[in-house]
């Protein structure tokens, strides 16, 4: 019995049924997935949101959030696809001029990124820097209040 491994090590493929034991020949190495970069989708040319952020929701506000959209999409509703989606009209309606008429709630907080747009991400950078977060989940509670 042949030792595939020793071979492979060696360069060699493992050969196909009905061939002899001499390793077969070593091609030219072609590029996999893991010798690809890896770089994040926003990262990429062209795309459509080319900025992410950090941003944390409190663990019943996400709940929520995706109870809203199961609840809209069971009923035929796709206006807003996924969670960052909804998040990312919340921030516009806020950038707007919507005020924020929910306050901070307190609890367990869930971690998660969100892909901005070029005007958006202009607009969050203006933000105060350690309020960010907190005026982005208050803009979600608000917009959820309109909806």
């Amino acid at each position: 019995m042949r030792d595939f491994h020793a071979e492979r090590l060696k360069g060699g493929k493992r050969g196909k049924a009905g061939e002899t034991g001499q390793p077969a020949k070593v091609e030219e190495h072609q590029k996999s997935p893991r010798d690809v970069p890896e770089t994040s989708p926003s990262a990429s040319v062209g795309s459509r949101f080319p900025h992410t952020v950090r941003m944390a929701l409190t663990a019943d506000l996400y709940g929520t959030l995706q109870e809203l959209l199961s609840s809209a999409h069971a009923a035929g509703n796709y206006r807003y696809t996924s969670l960052a989606a909804l998040v990312r009209a919340a921030f516009r309606a806020y950038r707007d001029g919507a005020p924020l008429t929910a306050g901070v709630a307190s609890g367990p907080k869930r971690h998660s990124t969100l892909q901005l747009d070029e005007d958006l991400y202009a607009a969050y950078q203006k933000l105060p820097a350690r309020k960010r977060w907190e005026i982005l989940e208050r803009a979600v509670r608000s917009f959820l209040k309109t909806l």
